[in-house]
């Protein structure tokens, strides 16, 4: 990203909910509801740690042991892609 750092912001009408290893988001404008579980929780969790991209890349190889980097950057970016889609989350540039 040509040493740019982008950090991940929840947005403020966004209120989260865990239970039974589920994470539940609620967009308070809108009343609608996500859940997310699995994969989807942990990245969920680092992104609610003000984790950037990077960060989530190498914190889920090094704790799942992947050896297909390409992969998790997939998966990651696609997850992160819906969330700002959906107006949960936004990145900005710092």
């Amino acid at each position: 990203m040509g040493g740019l750092s982008y950090m991940i912001e929840i947005l403020s009408d966004i209120v989260c909910k865990t239970e039974c290893g589920v994470i539940y988001i609620t967009k308070q404008k809108k009343g609608a509801v996500y859940t997310f579980e699995g994969l989807g929780v942990d990245i969920w969790m680092l992104i609610n740690n003000n984790k950037s991209r990077e960060d989530i890349y190498t914190q889920l190889t090094n704790t799942y042991n992947i050896t297909d980097k390409r992969q998790i950057i997939d998966d990651v970016n696609e997850f992160i892609d819906d969330l700002i889609t959906e107006e949960i989350i936004k990145e900005n540039i710092s």
